[in-house]
């Protein structure tokens, strides 16, 4: 690669390391890749708290159809978002419900609850 084009990089490109290159380029790709790796950190907890408020939305209208009912793994994940969240049954600031639905997500017992992985919930959907 000639410098040039190192120049017109912005902090998202990711590039190869060659074996042969010289440790000032090996060095400035590092700083690279560190920021990229930063950037997808961010967009991962976006993406997260994205879907948080996505699944609130989505309780609250299983809330809103009861006595109707959904899957039983849509029940699985609405049971799972309620066990951190109680139903909105007044104005309220939602901000630390929406923190206990990403924390749910991250943690991995949403998929879980979907997936009929975790103990708490029974294997067969």
């Amino acid at each position: 690669m000639n410098e040039s084009r190192w120049e017109k990089m912005t902090p998202g490109d990711v590039v190869l390391i060659c074996h042969n290159s010289r440790t000032r380029f090996a060095v400035e790709i590092v700083a690279k890749v560190t920021t990229a790796v930063l950037k997808l950190k961010r967009i991962v907890e976006n993406t997260r708290n994205t879907m948080a408020i996505e699944a609130m939305a989505a309780a609250q209208a299983l809330d809103f159809l009861a006595p109707l009912k959904t899957s039983k793994r849509g029940q699985a994940a609405h049971a799972a978002i309620r066990s951190v969240c109680t139903t909105m049954d007044k104005d309220r600031v939602m901000y630390q419900d929406f923190v206990r639905i990403a924390e749910l997500i991250a943690s991995g017992k949403g998929r879980d609850a979907l997936t009929g992985t975790h103990a708490f919930f029974p294997a067969a959907f």
